[in-house]
């Protein structure tokens, strides 16, 4: 009741006065909030709506233009990428540009970001054969990059983006049934059909253990310059494969334009 009959005087002092001050007397824009320097015994800060990546993709019916420019602290990355929430991919602070929700923190690399791809995912690619490279898939995702994409597998430098990239990307492997024997999962991306840097490896653990449907993960970055019609591809491949591999899949593939 106390909380209620505060707002309410928040509230109806905001009509009043058009600015609404918090510790202070003078507000100098729509709102003001003073910190209580003078008080070693009080947390000052603005905490904003918290829940998990998961918990704010189940709000996807409810976010529209009507709520450009909403803020919330994300403190768990969602599991499955939804359209709305395909870069919400780690702990912090997003907000939502009216279709889909950006990381309020650019990410640093050494140098300036001067442009970012939303991120792209794929569906499942069965595992045929040990030792052979296979293409993943990378149809899914919207944003910007989705605007690279020439096919299932293919994302092509367009045209005025050539530049210094950092390609971030995870890759899984998943796995069903007896593993007698240990053996390496290996993805890597690809530039015009060679490999971009080294393999990211995972080894696969055997023995006694028996998988069902458990998903071995690889996450790797690596810097690579482009221009205009490189193609970028994901590969992987398994090396003395034990027991029988279900399929590969790319979970994240992003890339940051860098000075």
């Amino acid at each position: 009741m106390k909380n209620l009959f505060l707002f309410c005087i928040i509230l109806v002092f905001g009509f009043y006065k058009s600015q609404i001050g918090i510790n202070t007397p003078i507000p100098k824009a729509t709102l003001d909030v003073e910190g209580k320097a003078a008080s070693s015994n009080t947390a000052d800060g603005f905490i904003p709506p918290r829940l998990t990546g998961d918990q704010l993709k189940a709000k996807d019916n409810v976010y529209s233009t009507n709520q450009t420019g909403s803020i919330v602290y994300v403190t768990a990355a969602t599991n499955s990428p939804s359209a709305k929430t395909i870069n919400v991919t780690a702990i912090g602070y997003y907000y939502f540009d009216g279709a889909i929700w950006k990381s309020l923190v650019t990410p640093g690399s050494g140098g300036t970001v001067v442009g970012y791809s939303a991120l792209v995912y794929g569906n499942s690619v069965p595992w045929t054969v040990d030792n052979t490279i296979t293409t993943f898939d990378i149809s899914q995702g919207s944003g910007n990059l989705a605007s690279w994409r020439t096919n299932n597998t293919t994302l092509t430098v367009p045209a005025n983006q050539g530049g210094t990239y950092i390609i971030s990307y995870t890759a899984g492997l998943l796995i069903n049934g007896s593993v007698p024997n240990t053996y390496s999962f290996m993805a890597y991306p690809a530039k015009n059909g060679t490999q971009i840097g080294n393999r990211s490896t995972t080894a696969v653990p055997g023995g006694s253990t028996n998988y069902s449907n458990e998903t071995v993960s690889n996450t790797w970055s690596v810097i690579v310059d482009l221009v205009p019609g490189d193609q970028i591809q994901m590969r992987g491949f398994t090396y003395l494969a034990s027991g029988t591999p279900t399929s590969f899949r790319v979970v994240r593939l992003s890339l940051e334009k860098v000075n």
